[in-house]
C-alpha cells in the first residue's frame, strides 16, 4: 500500500496467479486504496514470489520491485510498465523479500536477495548491477540485513544456515564472524525462517534472534556473534509458527513470543543487562 504516483492517494499494489492455454503467469494489480476499484487492466508477468515498493533514485518517486520465482528481479514505474530487469541466476521461493538497505552509506540503497537454487545471497545496487554474492555451500535458511538506520554502527548481511552455523557479511561481502549455532527449518508455510533483528537489551542497537534445530533459542551479538542468551525450556517443542517480538507489557522492554507444536504459548524475557540466560512465562 503505497503513493505510487504522488497525488497523496494511496494505491494498493497486488500479484495474484493467473493460468493460461500455455503457460502459469502473474497478474500485476493497481487498485485505489479506499474502496479496491480497478485503476486499470492488470498487468501480466512472469509468476511473482514478492513485491516491495522503494524509491531507487532519491527522485522521492517510488518504484515498483517485482522478484519472480525464476529469480528475474524487475523494475517498473507507477504505472506498473516494465522499466529494468535483471536475472539472479537462481530460483527463489514464494515470498523471498527484497531487503532494501543502504549498505555502504553512499546514500544509495542496494538490494538484498536469498536465493533458493542455488542457495546463495545477492547483492545488487540500486542500477541492478552485481556487487557480491555470497557463493558457496551455505545452504541458508533466511539472512537479516542490518544498517545504520536500524542502529547499528555498520551494514551487515547475517545468514543463518541449517549445518553450517550464522554467517555475517559486511557491505562488501567480506567475512565479519561466524556463530556454530544452526538455524531450524521452518516447517509452518513454505517460506524459510531468518533470523529477526530487534533491540533486546535497550542499548539502541538490534540484536538477533536464531532458532536451532532441536528449537533452542539463541540471542546473538551482531557485534562479533557471540551468544548473549539461550533458552530450551523444560519439554519445550519446537515453534508451529515465527517469534514475534514485541512489548506486550508496556514497560519498555521487549518480549519474544513463541506458539510451539505442543499448544502452548512461551513468552521470553531477556532482561536489560542481562546476557546469560532467558526466562520463561509460558501458557497454554
Amino acid at each position: 500500500v503505497h503513493d505510487l504516483d504522488g497525488d497523496g492517494s494511496l494505491e494498493v499494489v497486488a500479484a495474484a496467479d493467473t493460468s493460461d492455454t500455455d503457460q502459469s503467469k502473474s497478474g500485476l494489480w493497481r487498485l485505489r486504496a479506499d474502496d479496491l476499484s480497478l485503476l486499470e487492466e492488470p498487468t501480466s508477468a512472469p509468476l511473482i514470489a514478492s513485491i516491495r515498493v522503494a524509491d531507487l533514485n532519491g527522485d522521492h518517486t517510488e518504484e515498483v520491485l517485482t522478484l519472480t520465482l525464476e529469480g528475474d528481479l524487475e523494475i517498473r514505474d507507477a504505472s506498473l510498465a516494465f522499466q529494468q530487469g535483471f536475472s539472479l541466476g537462481g530460483k527463489v521461493e514464494r515470498r523471498t523479500p527484497i531487503h532494501v538497505e543502504d549498505l555502504d552509506d553512499d546514500g544509495a540503497p542496494e538490494l538484498v536477495v536469498l536465493l533458493d537454487e542455488p542457495r546463495e545471497v545477492v547483492v545488487l545496487g540500486a542500477d541492478l548491477r552485481e556487487r557480491w554474492r555470497s557463493g558457496g555451500p551455505l545452504a541458508p535458511n533466511g539472512i537479516a540485513v542490518l544498517s545504520k538506520s536500524q542502529g547499528f554502527d555498520g551494514a551487515l548481511v547475517v545468514v543463518n544456515t541449517r549445518s553450517s552455523g550464522v554467517f555475517a557479511f559486511d557491505a562488501e561481502g567480506a567475512p565479519r564472524w561466524r556463530s556454530e549455532v544452526t538455524s531450524w527449518r521452518a516447517t509452518f508455510g513454505d517460506r524459510r525462517q531468518p533470523p529477526i533483528a530487534a533491540d533486546l537489551t535497550g542499548d539502541g542497537a538490534p540484536e538477533l534472534v536464531v532458532l536451532s534445530p532441536e528449537g533452542a533459542l539463541y540471542v546473538l551479538d551482531p557485534r562479533d556473534g557471540r551468544t548473549l542468551a539461550r533458552f530450551r525450556g523444560s519439554g519445550f517443542e519446537p515453534p508451529a509458527a515465527a517469534p514475534v517480538i514485541a512489548d506486550v507489557d508496556f514497560d519498555g522492554a521487549p518480549e519474544i513470543l513463541i506458539a510451539s507444536s505442543d499448544r502452548r504459548l512461551r513468552m521470553l524475557l531477556v532482561p536489560v543487562g542481562v546476557r546469560t540466560h532467558a526466562d520463561d512465562r509460558s501458557r497454554p
